[in-house]
């Protein structure tokens, strides 16, 4: 869970990280949220995360980095455990305006972001949308879903799926309940291994 947060920590609005470590209750447990460090959040408001299903590219918004006006929109990669140093994502995407709110699809094929550039109604926020220049593209991602039955008696389970990523011996951890089964992202080009 990436959020946006004005408790304590590098600047006004900072962007926080929590692990979900607990999903086989009803309720939800995480783990305390983390900071991003330095490399993402300014001494001034950074907000309006959204992780990429590639589950390293985060787009953000800031007013504290340095940038074209108003709020900008950065993009920063997560290299093993270290958030790089964030990137403006520069104009045309950014204008003297305020831009926030970046998503971008699990195929890479489109982006939308809001805008109160000029042109926008009214000068009000405006949707836009654009295909990302490939120096700020996520890393591509397959979907991969189903259901895990028991072998003698036919009848779907609930169990915890372990994935690792061969390559980087990286372990994921998926929970496959009994009515809707898993569904989980996962690197394309890569080798995995599934135990259950």
């Amino acid at each position: 869970l990436f959020f946006s947060s004005n408790r304590p920590g590098v600047g006004g609005m900072d962007i926080w990280c929590s692990e979900i470590i607990d999903t086989t209750s009803e309720r939800l447990f995480f783990t305390n949220p983390t900071n991003l460090g330095k490399a993402v959040n300014s001494s001034g408001n950074d907000f309006s995360p959204f992780i990429h299903a590639d589950g390293t590219t985060l787009y953000f918004s800031s007013e504290g980095k340095s940038g074209m006006g108003g709020s900008d929109l950065f993009i920063s990669k997560l290299a093993d455990t270290v958030w790089l140093e964030a990137v403006n994502l520069g104009y045309p995407i950014n204008s003297m305006f305020n831009e926030d709110g970046l998503v971008v699809s699990a195929t890479s094929n489109v982006a939308i972001f809001s805008s109160n550039r000029q042109g926008s109604i009214d000068g009000s926020k405006d949707l836009y949308q654009l295909r990302l220049p490939t120096e700020f593209l996520p890393e591509k991602v397959a979907y991969i879903s189903g259901l895990v039955y028991d072998i003698e008696t036919g009848l779907k389970l609930q169990t915890i799926i372990e994935i690792t990523q061969l390559e980087s011996n990286e372990l994921k951890r998926i929970v496959s309940d009994r009515s809707e089964g898993f569904i989980t992202t996962l690197l394309s080009k890569k080798r995995y291994e599934l135990n259950f």
